[in-house]
């Protein structure tokens, strides 16, 4: 859901094909750019966590997600 939000914004917002693509380009290395930010210097060991089952962390990271997809969708409607 994080990385199709700012796909559907610039779908929306873009005139041309290789445009749509870069935009799409730029959110997927935000999302990975914001997973390894999150995992390696706030929540050590986010991975390990979710594998093991837990679900807070798992949540956690999907709300963060979420809430990334949702800012770099703002921004691209300006």
């Amino acid at each position: 859901i994080g990385y199709v939000l700012p796909l559907a914004s610039a779908l929306s917002h873009t005139v041309s094909l290789p445009e749509f693509a870069i935009w799409a380009l730029l959110a997927g290395v935000i999302q990975i750019a914001s997973f390894v930010v999150i995992s390696r210097l706030v929540y050590r060991p986010l991975a390990v966590r979710i594998e093991s089952g837990d679900v807070a962390a798992g949540i956690y990271l999907a709300s963060i997600s979420i809430a990334i997809g949702a800012i770099n969708a703002a921004c691209m409607t300006a």
